[in-house]
């Protein structure tokens, strides 16, 4: 009778824990097909809205799969797109922005940078675990990836830092000397970057650069 006690009880208890876990479900190949069909016929202005409003309708468990199917479908015919429709998904669902932007970044790796800056300037709360995952798609310029979203939320820098340095170890020296760039045009209040790349004081001249005067000219072929 006891063991038959121990028993019903352990059932109940299975019982509760599936009702009460998370449910994380897969997609169906109907609904892989259904997502593909809907961004098929798109035009490219429009895929970055009908991304973001896919995922936003998708039931909560469903988003992070129907954002990497969109993602996939998408890049995969448009590479140009990436950027935008990565950050349109991050705006709509933040914590499926990492995901989204990995994936962007796997079918587009020349847009790794594009991809991850675009992604964290739309959903900055997500932003050292966006860096963090297009680094790893991308170990070899995983210093690139993390220096590119530094720069558009240069207050977050060591946070980035930490998150792509965990996902890449091996970058971890120039992720740091990035980081601490950042850190300190940030105290003294602002960066000035070309293509991405702070550009600090070493590079400036010391000097101001010296006066040059000038004269009337003369046209020996006009009258």
């Amino acid at each position: 009778m006891k063991q038959i006690q121990i028993k019903l009880v352990a059932v109940g208890l299975l019982a509760v824990l599936a009702f009460s876990a998370p449910t994380v479900q897969a997609l169906t190949e109907t609904d892989i097909a259904n997502v593909k069909k809907a961004v098929a016929n798109v035009p490219a202005p429009e895929l970055a809205a009908k991304a973001s409003d896919l995922v936003g309708k998708a039931l909560a468990a469903d988003r992070e799969a129907v954002a990497t199917t969109a993602v996939r479908a998408i890049v995969t015919k448009n590479a140009a797109v990436a950027a935008s429709v990565v950050a349109s998904i991050a705006a709509t669902a933040p914590e499926v922005a990492p995901a989204a932007a990995a994936t962007a970044a796997e079918i587009a790796p020349d847009q790794a940078e594009k991809i991850a800056k675009a992604a964290a300037l739309a959903a900055p709360s997500a932003a050292s675990k966006i860096a963090a995952a297009v680094a790893k798609t991308n170990a070899r310029h995983a210093a690139r990836i993390a220096r590119a979203v530094m720069s558009a939320l240069p207050k977050s820098a060591s946070k980035i830092a930490d998150a792509v340095v965990a996902a890449v170890p091996s970058a971890k020296a120039q992720v740091e000397s990035f980081s601490q760039i950042f850190a300190a045009e940030t105290v003294t209040g602002g960066t000035v970057t070309q293509d991405d790349t702070p550009i600090t004081r070493p590079n400036f001249p010391a000097d101001a650069p010296v006066a040059y005067g000038s004269a009337p000219g003369f046209d020996p072929n006009r009258p």
